[in-house]
């Protein structure tokens, strides 16, 4: 969902398709803290995060949208260590995907890599599970 420019638009289209009682579970990246101008872009221009938001403004989405019912559990401890194990990961297999993509994808995945981690590490970016029930 952080690729939607109009969450709350999208909340509101995901409660109208679903059925009296039923539920939505999402799993996304967040805000847990104010990203600085050079992150803010990193995360518009590389990771192409529109609407990444505190997870008290995700539950409001949907609460807003009509579920009366939304939990939200903070996932980052768990995904920033993957985060920082996929890049490390990542660098040692450099000469197996670059021989068969090349450089340039290697580069531009290495870079999407980077910035999630580094903006773990700086705890601005956080990861949430929300399940919102009508």
């Amino acid at each position: 969902m952080l690729h939607i420019p109009e969450r709350p638009r999208l909340c509101k289209r995901i409660a109208s398709a679903l059925r009296s009682g039923g539920a939505c579970y999402i799993e996304d990246l967040c805000e847990r803290s104010p990203f600085i101008p050079d992150d803010l872009r990193n995360l518009r221009n590389v990771v192409f995060g529109i609407t990444v938001t505190s997870i008290d403004r995700y539950v409001e989405d949907f609460r807003s949208a009509g579920f009366s019912d939304v939990s939200a559990t903070d996932l980052t401890d768990d995904w920033a260590p993957y985060a920082a194990e996929r890049l490390k990961t990542w660098r040692e297999n450099h000469a197996a995907y670059a021989s068969t993509h090349g450089e340039e994808a290697y580069a531009a995945l290495e870079m999407f890599y980077e910035v999630i981690d580094r903006l773990y590490d700086s705890s601005s970016l956080g990861g949430v599970r929300l399940v919102a029930r009508l």
